[in-house]
């Protein structure tokens, strides 16, 4: 599942404002749910089919990347819904799994743009499209997790 559209900026907590949430909300939950709705029913019909969507690892764990944190709040939302249809949907054959990307996607227009001007929240590891469609993969043939993280260890933080 993805969500096409403008991406609001990414905005540090304290900036965060109510304007800022509702779009970042209609982009990143109401999008998905909307998406889900027309896809569930003749999944659960049939009995087998797969949903996958993916947001950045801050979402699990905003303490990762301090300064864009603001934005967590609509993906912490959305990955608990999805968590909530993972349970659900399960047992009646539909997988829902979810990707945390703590990496810069190479030839992205993110990673293009860090490159250019890097990062202002230091070193952020980069990852291969083939790597990210490889987990996908596993995670729809598997379909033994609701959620994997790339890099694995991307969402541990100390606490401090």
């Amino acid at each position: 599942m993805t969500c096409a559209g403008k991406i609001p900026a990414l905005v540090p907590t304290s900036e965060l404002t109510v304007e800022f949430h509702r779009r970042a909300e209609d982009l990143y939950f109401n999008t998905p749910v909307a998406i889900a709705h027309a896809v569930v029913p003749p999944m659960l019909d049939r009995g087998d089919g797969s949903l996958l969507d993916a947001f950045g690892a801050s979402t699990i764990n905003p303490g990762v990347a301090p300064g864009i944190s603001g934005f967590n709040s609509v993906g912490a939302g959305t990955r608990h819904w999805l968590r909530g249809m993972h349970s659900e949907f399960g047992p009646n054959g539909v997988f829902v799994g979810m990707l945390g990307i703590g990496a810069m996607i190479e030839g992205s227009t993110a990673y293009e743009s860090t490159k250019a001007a890097p990062s202002s929240f230091g070193e952020v590891p980069v990852g291969h499209p083939s790597v990210l469609a490889e987990t996908y993969r596993d995670m729809y043939t598997a379909r033994d997790r609701a959620e994997s993280v790339y890099p694995a260890r991307a969402a541990d933080v100390e606490d401090g």
